[in-house]
C-alpha cells in the first residue's frame, strides 16, 4: 500500500519546523542553565538559515509535487539519511551585557525566547494534529 499522501502537503513542513523548535528549546534551556557559568557565551539556532532552507524545500516541492520533501543542508543545518535534523548553534544575536565573568546570558532575554518558542511549538503541534485528524476522518469515512 502506498502511504505517499502522508509526505504530501504541509505535513513534512510542520514536522521539520517542530523538530527545529524542539532543538531551539533545548538550546535556550542550556543557556538558562549556564547563566552563572563563567565565560559562557549565549547561543541560539540560526533561525533565518532554517527559514531559507524550509522556503527552498517548499518552492522545490511546489514545482514538482510528486517529489519527496527534502529540506537540504547548509553551513549549520543538516539532515541525515533517516531525516533527523541536526543544527549547530551559533552565537546568539541578542544577549545581555558582558559581565565581569565574561558571561553574556540574560535571563530576561532567554525567558522571552523560551516563551516565544513554546508558543510557536505548540501552534505547530496543533496544526499537525489537525492535519492528522483530517486524514483520520477521510480514512474512516471511506471505510464505512
Amino acid at each position: 500500500m502506498n502511504w505517499g499522501f502522508v509526505d504530501s502537503g504541509s505535513i513534512p513542513v510542520l514536522e521539520r519546523a517542530i523538530a527545529f523548535s524542539q532543538l531551539r528549546h533545548e538550546q535556550i534551556v542550556n543557556n538558562i542553565a549556564n547563566a552563572d557559568t563563567p565565560f559562557y557565551t549565549a547561543k541560539d539556532l540560526p533561525i533565518a538559515e532554517f527559514q531559507q532552507l524550509l522556503k527552498g524545500a517548499v518552492e522545490r516541492r511546489s514545482t514538482n509535487p510528486k517529489a519527496p520533501f527534502v529540506l537540504g543542508s547548509s553551513g549549520n543545518i543538516s539532515v541525515d539519511a533517516k531525516g533527523h535534523l541536526s543544527v549547530r548553534p551559533v552565537k546568539a544575536a541578542n544577549t545581555g551585557p558582558l559581565r565581569h565573568d565574561e558571561n553574556d546570558v540574560s535571563i530576561d532575554v532567554e525567558m522571552a525566547k523560551l516563551a516565544e518558542n513554546t508558543l510557536l511549538h505548540n501552534s505547530l503541534v496543533e496544526l499537525l494534529r489537525g492535519k492528522f485528524e483530517g486524514l483520520q476522518k477521510v480514512i474512516s469515512e471511506r471505510l464505512t
